[in-house]
């Protein structure tokens, strides 16, 4: 019977019992509530991020892509954006202005392909076979080697480590797009940069990207590139060394965008060694005289200087 004080022992258990039965009901589903809230938002900011980066897009007439690094939710190089980020992992924005998102958080893999209109966010890991075209670099001073490596590593930031005692770069990507990395500012492509890789097989190299920084360009850089077509240099690089374009029998255009003329080595065993007889060379066109005096006698017939 009820006591005239409150409930007996067994309707608090019963009351105790139905509490705990509406909690664990409720719980998960305000939880969800609160993950697809925090989706939602981290959503908008990607897509608020992805707009402001297609509003700051240019290009010249030869296009290049370009590469945005996430790092614990800190963009480089940044832009003005609305919201916070998330995770780790690259956007890219591909020669066509199309862009890729591929970021891990700790709950989610936030990814977009380069045809798709929006971010999706799903659970869990990203795929390990995504195509991130974010390569991970590490230096090897055993065989005097940066290795790039195209798989997918976001656990590790590991950046380009490139001086004197190094001597190449391997390419194990397949992507046909390069985007090295700003942290190589301030280093030189040093000898047989981009050559075939180990097993000799040429590299699938359509485009590299070079970020602002890289001063010198060694002997023997692009060396056997068969599939290259394109490269632009960074207003930065001041000097050439000797048979640079050796072997790159792709090669259409070379783009230098520097309005001062880097210095090569001229004559027979010069910068432009065996260069493609059809190669074009763009320049700044207010700087298109002195490029012409400077490199012309260097040069093969069929080769020619022009103003961009």
């Amino acid at each position: 019977m009820r006591s005239e004080k409150g409930f007996t022992l067994l309707e608090l258990l019963g009351v105790m019992i139905v509490l705990a039965v509406i909690s664990l009901i409720a719980v998960p589903i305000v939880m969800d509530s609160v993950n697809e809230s925090r989706k939602s938002t981290l959503r908008n900011s990607y897509q608020s991020l992805l707009k402001a980066i297609d509003m700051n897009k240019s290009y010249d007439t030869i296009n290049f892509s370009k590469m945005y690094v996430v790092r614990e939710g800190v963009l480089n190089p940044d832009v003005d954006y609305e919201g916070e980020l998330e995770g780790d992992g690259t956007i890219v924005v591909n020669s066509k202005g199309q862009i890729k998102v591929l970021v891990q958080t700790e709950d989610w893999c936030i990814s977009k392909e380069y045809e798709d209109s929006k971010v999706s966010i799903q659970d869990g890991e990203c795929s390990t076979s995504a195509d991130l075209t974010y390569p991970e670099y590490a230096y090897v001073p055993e065989i005097q080697q940066a290795l790039i490596d195209g798989t997918r590593q976001l656990e590790t930031d590991v950046t380009l480590a490139l001086d004197e005692t190094t001597s190449g770069i391997i390419y194990n990507g397949t992507s046909q797009d390069l985007i090295l990395p700003s942290s190589i500012a301030g280093t030189p492509l040093w000898e047989y940069s981009f050559v075939s890789k180990p097993d000799g097989t040429p590299l699938p190299l359509a485009t590299i990207y070079m970020p602002d920084g890289i001063q010198k360009i060694n002997t023997y850089a692009f060396k056997d590139e068969t599939q290259l077509n394109f490269i632009t240099f960074p207003p930065s690089v001041i000097i050439l060394d000797n048979w640079v374009f050796e072997g790159a029998t792709a090669l259409q255009t070379i783009t230098f965008t520097s309005t001062e003329v880097p210095t090569i080595i001229e004559g027979s065993n010069g910068t432009f060694k065996n260069l493609k007889s059809d190669v074009t060379i763009r320049v700044p066109q207010e700087a298109l005289a002195d490029y012409q005096a400077a490199w012309t006698t260097s040069l093969g017939s069929g080769n020619q200087i022009i103003g961009y």
